[in-house]
C-alpha cells in the first residue's frame, strides 16, 4: 500500500460503493479497522459526513480532496472511503484509486433498510432511514433492489449476503491486495 509511482504524492485508495443498506460504511469502517491492528497508519473517511450543509450539494468532495495530502503528510499509508450508490468519479483525487462495489440480494438489502429504520446497527449521524414509517423504509428497499441489478462498471465486487462484517473486509482487503 504505497503512493503511485506517477503520483508520489497519493495515497492508494480503496473507495466503497453500493446501495443504501449493503454496508458501505460499516464494512469500510471494519477494512480500516483491520489494517490499523496490523501497525498500519490508515485514514478512513464517509463522504455522507464529509457535507452536512444545506443547499450545498457535492461539498464533500472538495472537503475529500483537501484531506487527502492532509492524511499523506500525517503518516497515512492508505485511505478508506466509504459512500456512493454507483462506481463514483474519482478524477479528482490524486494517486491509485480501486472501486469496490458492495453487493447484497434484494431480501438482504430490505432486511437491513428495515433494521436501520428502527434503530438497530450503528448510529451514523445524518442517517435518514432511522426513524422513518415502514412505508417510506419499503420504498427505499425498493429503490435499493433497483440499484443493486442495475449496470455497473468494471473493479472489485464482494457479495455480503452470507459474509459477517469481518469477513466482508478480509474479502474486501483480498481482492484489493491482488489489484482485483
Amino acid at each position: 500500500m504505497r503512493a503511485s509511482a506517477n503520483d508520489p504524492g497519493g495515497l492508494p485508495v480503496l473507495w466503497i460503493c453500493g446501495p443504501v443498506g449493503v454496508g458501505k460504511s460499516t464494512i469500510g469502517f471494519e477494512v480500516f479497522l483491520q489494517i490499523v491492528r496490523e501497525g498500519v497508519r490508515a485514514a478512513y473517511a464517509d463522504v455522507k459526513q464529509l457535507g452536512f450543509m444545506s443547499g450545498a450539494g457535492e461539498v464533500w468532495k472538495a472537503n475529500l480532496a483537501a484531506m487527502v495530502p492532509v492524511f499523506g503528510e500525517a503518516g497515512a499509508r492508505c485511505l478508506i472511503v466509504s459512500g456512493g450508490a454507483d462506481e463514483p468519479d474519482v478524477s479528482f483525487l490524486p494517486g491509485v484509486v480501486t472501486v469496490c462495489r458492495l453487493h447484497a440480494g434484494p431480501d438482504r438489502l430490505t432486511e437491513r433498510i428495515m433494521a436501520r429504520g428502527r434503530g438497530e446497527g450503528p448510529a451514523i449521524p445524518g442517517d435518514g432511514l432511522r426513524g422513518q414509517p415502514h412505508a417510506v423504509l419499503r420504498e427505499v428497499a425498493r429503490q435499493a433492489i433497483r440499484e443493486a441489478e442495475g449496470p455497473h462498471g468494471g473493479g472489485l465486487r464482494i457479495d455480503t449476503d452470507e459474509l459477517s462484517v469481518e469477513e466482508a473486509a478480509r474479502a474486501m482487503r483480498a481482492a484489493w491486495r491482488r489489484g482485483g
